[in-house]
């Protein structure tokens, strides 16, 4: 099976709430399930230590999320 999660939320030294779970969750599921293929979206680079398996491919997507400004230009209003 090939599985992609959003993983915005793994930042390096940076982790809470929603970011732990994020990361305990993957971090289980991966070491459960060799046999799947992960894609891990990134939204800015990522530190590898949130690659937990050969079977894990990171895929940094642009914009940033968490930057409003970058978004601004790509919604039309009116």
């Amino acid at each position: 099976m090939r599985i992609a999660v959003n993983t915005r939320l793994l930042l390096k030294d940076k982790l809470e709430g929603m970011g732990w779970f994020t990361h305990e969750i993957l971090r289980n599921m991966v070491a459960q399930h060799p046999e799947d293929e992960f894609f891990f979206f990134f939204d800015r680079p990522f530190d590898t230590c949130f690659v937990f398996a050969p079977h894990v491919t990171p895929i940094v997507l642009f914009p940033p999320a968490r930057h409003p400004v970058l978004f601004y230009g790509l919604v039309r209003v009116g």
